[in-house]
């Protein structure tokens, strides 16, 4: 109880902290005047993404969250960015919808793409948006959701893709940063309460399953470079000796756990 309450504590310092660097923020995008400024400021955000790519670093995640709120200020004052191109090897009839696109698929916390994902889904419907990217972006979200592909990337799949999505974004755009903060600062709590479990069950190809104090059990999955997404919550189907999905009420088919430990191992 002592540990959570100065995590509490810690988390409030930063809340106030975080509110005055919001207001510098905007204070810093909304004085950009010229297209130049404003090309700029998007190179210099693009060049920050992929400076942490590959470190899992405390600065790696400050650096993805200001990048996020970077982007929505950008989108705020600024509108969607469309009709230049970053490196020379791009065209200059390439729309430049890669940048918003990759700051949201590096994005861990998958709320926060969710609260910001109807100002890219408006770009797509005004023309605005490469379809590419944007099709990328929602196979990517629904993987951060899901923990799966379903559909390839195709423009007939968008529908689909929508479908998945419909429980979790939102429908309204939103450009309130200490909204941001708060999911993000959610999400480290949640993170926290399930990784500082010392009951982890076993480890095969750089996936992990939890089992927390409460009894609830997470699956994860941990990528080479360290990275990884939030574990999903699975539980033990007896009838069927099988692991299965929580989120989605389907077995696990993919070969994580050896059957024979699934018993003894979440029952324990």
């Amino acid at each position: 109880m002592k540990h959570f309450i100065l995590f509490l504590i810690t988390i409030s310092g930063y809340m106030s902290l975080a509110q005055k660097t919001n207001l510098a923020l905007e204070l810093e995008v909304s004085a950009l005047k010229t297209d130049q400024e404003i090309r700029d400021y998007w190179i210099k955000l693009h060049k920050d993404d992929q400076s942490v790519r590959g470190k899992v670093t405390d600065e790696q995640r400050e650096i993805d969250r200001e990048n996020i709120k970077k982007m929505v200020l950008l989108f705020k004052f600024h509108g969607y960015p469309s009709g230049f191109s970053y490196g020379p090897k791009l065209s200059s009839s390439h729309q430049n919808n890669f940048t918003p696109n990759i700051v949201l698929i590096h994005n861990k916390v998958p709320a926060v793409s969710e609260l910001i994902f109807p100002i890219l889904k408006q770009a797509y419907v005004d023309g605005k948006a490469n379809e590419f990217w944007y099709i990328h972006n929602l196979r990517g979200m629904t993987r951060a959701r899901y923990g799966r592909d379903f559909y390839p990337k195709t423009k007939d799949n968008i529908p689909l893709f929508y479908e998945k999505l419909s429980p979790f974004v939102e429908v309204t755009i939103s450009y309130d940063l200490e909204k941001i903060d708060s999911i993000f600062n959610e999400h480290d709590l949640k993170l926290s309460e399930i990784l500082n479990s010392p009951l982890v069950f076993s480890k095969k190809k750089k996936r992990i399953r939890y089992k927390t104090e409460t009894g609830r059990m997470y699956w994860q999955k941990v990528y080479p470079d360290g990275s990884f997404n939030f574990p999903q919550e699975i539980y033990l189907d007896k009838q069927n000796n099988c692991l299965r999905y929580l989120l989605l009420d389907e077995e696990i088919t993919h070969t994580v756990f050896e059957k024979s430990q699934l018993v003894n191992t979440s029952s324990s």
